[in-house]
């Protein structure tokens, strides 16, 4: 393996790596100020080998030797630092996002910060439930991303549901089931679900124009859409309302949770449902 050369000082190049900045910023930082600018492309080939191969190799290599000499297992923060080198990213929630498939540095951090914003637990157990009940649309709408990020991560989120979307489909019957609907941040879909109580149903309705999940399924009230139905459930559902199921929701109770406004439902096939 060819080395690339770097004339500065490594530790400096990790850290300023490790805050999350951009290439370009790096080497307009890392430049003194009485010498040309440096030259991009050499400094992102020097990151790639030193920060995304060599130090993570390294550090996993000692935190494994650690684990087996001390007889116990690295605290999550300290396992997660191979990942914190490799990806550039400053906290474990966005280094583990990008083991997710996550590809983009700052799309990464901003899930990331969101996460940690709604009080998320700092495992990656706690990581990947959390985005198993995501709806990439609100998630990017909330983190700001780009139409192309935005596609991004609608394949990460669809991704960490496949492990759920085998196990509820190995458990039996699809319905009866509990779902949930996270509503829209809008002045509109919260007026129309601040009148809901108990007991009430809501209409489930396929969404076949979005791009981001094939499986969507729209809540709507008086023909207000106050959001998706959580991707769990719509992932088991979709395919079986395109073949002709009626699915009744109704609201069991209203709830926070990380931030966000749940309606908890329960979804029943409509010639079983016991409220007709």
């Amino acid at each position: 393996m060819r080395k690339a050369r770097f004339d500065g000082n490594y530790d400096e190049l990790v850290m300023e790596w490790i805050s999350g900045l951009p290439v370009p910023e790096i080497a307009r930082r890392l430049t003194p100020p009485d010498q040309s600018p440096m030259e991009v492309a050499r400094l992102a080939r020097a990151i790639e080998e030193a920060a995304s191969y060599l130090l993570p190799w390294g550090f996993s290599a000692y935190l494994q030797i650690a684990e087996h000499v001390l007889g116990v297992s690295p605290a999550s923060a300290v396992a997660a630092l191979p990942g914190l080198v490799k990806y550039g990213v400053p906290e474990p929630t966005a280094a583990w996002l990008m083991g997710f498939g996550v590809t983009s540095r700052f799309l990464g951090m901003s899930i990331a910060a969101e996460y940690s914003r709604q009080g998320g637990d700092s495992d990656p157990a706690s990581l990947r439930e959390w985005l198993t009940r995501q709806d990439p649309v609100q998630l990017g709408s909330v983190v700001g991303v780009t139409s192309e990020l935005l596609t991004e991560l609608a394949s990460v989120l669809e991704r960490t549901r496949r492990p759920r979307l085998s196990s509820d489909l190995q458990r039996g019957p699809l319905l009866p089931r509990d779902g949930y609907v996270a509503v829209l941040d809008e002045p509109a879909a919260r007026m129309a679900a601040s009148g809901l109580s108990a007991g009430q149903s809501v209409e489930l309705v396929r969404d076949y124009e979005s791009s981001l999940d094939r499986n969507s399924i729209r809540v709507v009230v008086d023909g207000e859409d106050i959001g998706s139905l959580d991707p769990a459930s719509s992932a088991v559902l979709a395919i079986e309302v395109d073949a002709g199921l009626r699915v009744n929701a109704r609201v069991t109770q209203r709830e926070e949770s990380l931030g966000a406004r749940l309606l908890s439902l329960q979804l029943t096939e409509a010639d079983a449902d016991p409220g007709r």
